[in-house]
């Protein structure tokens, strides 16, 4: 029997983009930090500190900068964005010593695999040549020493601590668990060491206080302001910036805890959901067998808890009435005590407190809870698994095949997480949970094998063999990950599976090294498995019973939010993808309050019992009225039409308070008034039943007149660059070279002297202060011979070596005319300069050096069917817009039938323009569907789609391609343009134009219309 469990897993090389959310975070932090005047005086600031080994001050021009919080969404890649930002900061800065400090064991190992990744790294280097990242890690152990031994700093804290400014391409993170930080009797503050570090420390948090460092703070709701952790931070390591990244961030009394009393960035969740950042959500659970309704279900109240004496839980059978006493349950009693119908043999384990006790299944229990008997039967528990085994395979069979994505589309690996509360049910040769879900999976792999047996597609037959290798094995289909694994071989299975789950791109690839199926795809977990640990692949999330605790919805979800990758490492946005979350029967409601949860996180409120003054003003300027112009008098004309409009539509009372459900009434009514999330991206059933999905219908005869552009557009294309000759590259590094006068390419490595006095009072001797005198002495750290020196500028650019030999002995020449000592300038700040010089010349150049070669097949595409190449009948909604545009008249030139969809304002502008009769098809392109490739990696797909045909000629004459994108263009949209105009401008019949505001597609068509060419 083939084992497919023991060989390596081939690790994926997931592919990273540039993503437009991540770009304007980073941005956003860099401007809360302050501009920089002068490029020279930020040079010779950053030297002026206290030592080699210590990062300069941030903007010296500023002196200190308040603590900056960053906000963003689970699975919109808070860890990318604060990886990328160490590098944006030493670019701009000169920043080195970072530290990244996180609150759990599955956070940090995330954070080191991300960090430590070759994708990683060779997606930064696009944008930072030449420059590294040292990760240093420290665990608790490795204070650890053995009797009679010195006691000395771990390695990792004296390379981070001792390394210096000289590297000039390298930048210094040390990654921390909290639980190093949180007691003051951590070993990290002991001041016993038999070891002294550079700068005289013989402490390791006195060590890393004199690095000066920027800590940036992973999950902030974990390591709260007024926490042990935090507090040690603050005063023992002396950070000159805290930097926060998060979802949720501390509360005081109901109000969040930022600094600066809001994030400098904020991605919240309903934009991440309405936008499609993430993955949509189908909450569902079964009904208990018999129960007809909740009120006809066994459940108990929790109405007391006693802490002190005799330790117990009181129980009331609900509904309550007279005679119906609360029964107590004490610590070491079975919950069967109080009904027969909890099974499992669950006990009361401890009583924490009056508010808190605890199950020996970690279900934590408080006054108010209720607890339905029935979920606690083992015929439940499978009806749980049953579903979650049935969802997982709907799911895999979908991605496996993908069926709107294109031919031989890759591949998608689709994993399943199940929340479980007993770690013996699952690890125990003989636990119920395990034996059970082996059986089940047993039955339903058998099911798939006879109905794909004889198939005779390619991936018919692959899939077979996917699922008879997991038939083989079913041991090594699933497996877990629990605290107390830690402590096992890192040679046994236990730890195979936890290597597994933590490193997720192992387990995103269908093949191993040798070639063998990668079938490992069903992971079993605590609830303790929240932040911080997440899988793109996750597609079904089953809880098996309620932990109890009111902990963040998003947060439980949040393990499968982000959007997939397929089999070749791309991310996938160009399809609505949703996430399955099974739950128990106890938790009905979950979807309700996980909308109210997203819905209560909107920046911007309005009133929810009365229409104010307030609502009116947004309710105008959501129609376009200039309400800052308008003096008391039409405001109040204004105000009067809009709350008879309102009272017509039975929204309002006569107080203008809101009828019930008079204020959803108010958002359905103007939609564009607040950013709610949207129906379709939560949804809750019941008995596993697939919610309906928000569909478009395509107007197929409108699309079969642009099937010819259609074809065009969807040729594959590739990016090909042109070679710079003998010619073009003197002149490029003529410019780079020039810059020398402004940026100072070829320096002298310096080292600041600090010697201190005392200065007396001008008018009295007894006005005494301790003065600081910074001198610069010329070092020769650093310096290069002259091979060496061209060498590393030449592995770090591709300029050939010849010409750079000729080139830079000229600048030294005449460098050398001019009295200038020529040998110190040859030194790896020099080099380090040159490259940065090179990468601004060059990066201009370069996007002007390629075209767009077509190739010999067409790209995969959302709206044709695979098979045969005809038009879907319909699309996702999402995939064509975010939003509903309920407000825009039909027109039967339309590509879709109503309703229509948009992704920003500007785009809902467009939607409103009626074009000329010579516009004979129109409408928005799908999300994604012309995969435009860009030079930075990613592609682009513009906004919408007009086939012209003027009265004198008899088919279509030209297609216009509109891109609409606000006036203030970031750089990544720029290159997106860039792209887009060279591509189009390439295909005959096609015309491409950019739109700032919806009146210029109007004056582009009449222009075009208009014209006789």
């Amino acid at each position: 029997m083939a084992d497919d469990s023991g060989s390596k897993n081939t690790q994926l090389a997931i592919q990273l983009v540039e993503l437009p959310h991540q770009n304007e975070a980073i941005e956003a932090v860099l401007a809360a930090m302050g501009e920089v005047s002068s490029n020279d005086k930020m040079l010779s600031l950053a030297h002026n500190n206290l030592s080699q080994t210590s990062s300069p001050q941030a903007n010296p021009e500023l002196g200190p900068i308040e603590n900056i919080d960053v906000k963003m969404e689970t699975g919109t890649g808070k860890t990318y964005v604060y990886t990328r930002l160490m590098f944006a900061l030493h670019q701009r800065f000169g920043l080195f010593k970072f530290i990244v400090v996180v609150p759990s064991l599955a956070i940090k190992e995330g954070t080191k695999n991300f960090i430590e990744s070759n994708y990683a790294k060779q997606h930064f280097q696009r944008f930072y040549p030449g420059k590294r990242l040292n990760l240093q890690l420290i665990n608790a152990g490795d204070f650890t020493t053995k009797s009679g031994k010195r006691k000395m700093f771990p390695t990792d804290l004296v390379q981070y601590a001792e390394a210096t400014k000289n590297e000039q391409n390298s930048i210094n993170c040390l990654l921390l668990n909290m639980h190093l930080l949180d007691r003051d009797s951590a070993k990290i503050y002991d001041n016993d060491f038999d070891q002294t570090l550079f700068g005289g420390a013989t402490c390791p948090a006195e060590a890393i206080q004199q690095t000066r460092p920027i800590i940036i703070i992973d999950e902030p709701h974990r390591i709260k302001p007024n926490d042990k952790a935090f507090k040690n931070i603050k005063e023992k390591f002396n950070p000159q910036l805290i930097i926060r990244f998060g979802a949720t961030f501390p509360e005081k009394g109901g109000v969040k805890e930022y600094f600066r009393s809001a994030p400098v960035y904020e991605l919240g969740a309903v934009q991440s959901f309405n936008s499609g950042l993430v993955k949509a959500i189908d909450v569902t659970y079964p009904d208990i067998p018999g129960v007809a309704s909740p009120d006809s279900a066994l459940k108990y109240k929790i109405t007391g808890i006693n802490s002190s004496g005799i330790k117990s839980v009181f129980f009331q059978k609900m509904p309550g009435g007279s005679g119906n006493k609360p029964k107590e349950l004490r610590v070491g009693d079975s919950l069967a005590v109080i009904d027969p119908a909890f099974e499992g043999n669950i006990i009361l384990d401890q009583v924490k407190s009056k508010s808190s006790a605890f199950l020996s299944n970690e279900i934590e229990l408080g006054i108010g809870m209720e607890l339905f008997a029935q979920t606690f039967t083992s015929s439940y528990q499978e009806l749980i698994l049953q579903q979650a085994i049935d969802a997982h395979f709907e799911k895999e069979i979908e991605n496996f095949f993908r069926p709107q994505s294109g031919v031989n589309a890759p591949k998608v690996k689709t994993i399943s997480l199940f929340f479980i509360d007993s770690i013996n049910s699952y690890r125990d040769t003989e636990g119920w949970l395990k034996i059970n879900f082996e059986k089940l999976l047993t039955a339903k792999l058998d099911a798939l094998l006879s109905q794909y047996k004889g198939k005779t597609g390619l991936r018919e037959i692959e899939y077979y063999e996917y699922l008879r290798a997991t038939r083989r094995n079913i041991a090594g289909s699933h497996g877990g990950y629990f605290a107390k694994d830690w402590g096992e071989s890192d040679e046994s299975a236990v730890a195979e599976e936890r290597e597994d789950i933590l490193h997720k791109e192992r387990t995103l690839t269908f093949k191993k090294e040798n070639g063998d199926w990668n079938i490992r795809r069903f992971f079993f977990s605590k609830w303790t498995l929240r932040e911080g640990w997440d899988n793109p692949n996750v597609f079904v999330i089953a809880k098996m019973r309620t932990s109890g605790s009111e902990t963040s919805k998003l947060q439980e979800v949040g393990r499968g939010l982000r959007l997939p990758v397929d089999e070749r490492g791309n991310r996938l946005s160009e399809e609505e993808f949703r996430l399955t979350y099974l739950i128990d029967y106890s938790e009905q409601g979950f979807a309700k309050k996980l909308v109210g949860e997203i819905n209560s996180d909107i920046p911007m409120k309005i009133d929810q019992i009365s229409v104010t003054d307030k609502t009116i003003k947004l309710i105008l300027q959501s129609q376009n009225v200039d309400v800052k112009a308008m003096d008391e008098k039409s405001f109040s004309a204004a105000k009067e039409k809009v709350l008879e409009h309102l009272d017509e539509l039975d929204i309002i009372k006569r107080n203008n308070d809101f009828k019930e459900d008079g204020y959803e009434k108010l958002l359905e009514e103007y939609p564009d008034l607040i950013a709610t999330l949207k129906k379709s991206k939560v949804t809750e059933t019941s008995n596993g039943q697939k919610p309906a999905r928000p569909k478009i219908k395509l107007r197929l005869d409108n699309w079969e007149k642009i099937k010819g552009f259609w074809a065009k557009v969807t040729q594959r294309y590739m990016l090909e660059f042109e070679r710079l000759d003998k010619g073009e590259w003197e002149k490029l590094l003529d410019k780079v070279l020039t810059e020398d006068t402004e940026k100072k390419i070829f320096v002298k490595p310096q080292i600041g002297s600090h010697t201190f006095g005392v200065k007396r009072g001008e008018e009295t001797n007894d006005d005494i202060s301790l003065v600081e005198n910074v001198k610069f002495l010329d070092s020769t750290l650093g310096t290069l011979v002259y091979g060496e020196f061209l060498r590393q500028i030449h592995q770090q650019t591709f300029i050939p070596l010849t010409l750079l030999e000729r080139k830079v002995a000229e600048t030294l020449q005449e460098f050398f005319k001019n009295g200038l000592q020529v040998n110190p300038l040859l030194n790896t700040t020099t080099v380090s300069n040159f490259v940065a010089a090179f990468q601004r010349v060059f990066q201009k150049t370069f996007a002007q050096k390629y075209l767009y070669r077509s190739l010999d097949f067409s790209a995969k595409t959302s709206v044709f069917n695979t098979g045969d190449g005809s038009w879907l009948l319909e699309l996702e909604a999402g995939v064509v817009g975010t939003s509903d545009a309920k407000d825009i008249k039909d027109d039967i030139r339309n590509l879709y039938e109503p309703p229509f969809r948009y992704d920003s304002d500007l785009e809902h502008d467009v939607l409103k323009l009626i074009p000329s009769e010579e516009v004979v098809v129109f409408g928005k392109l799908p999300r994604r569907s012309i995969k435009v490739p860009t030079y930075t990696g990613g592609t682009t797909t513009p906004d919408f789609l007009y086939a012209i045909k003027r009265k004198e000629d008899k088919n279509i004459a030209l297609h216009l391609i509109v891109e609409t994108k606000a006036t203030d263009l970031r750089g990544a949209e720029q290159i997106a343009i860039a792209g887009q105009k060279r591509f189009f401008d390439n295909i005959l019949g096609i015309k491409w134009d950019l739109a700032n505001y919806a009146s210029d597609v109007e004056g582009i068509l009449k222009l075009l219309i208009d014209s006789k060419g």
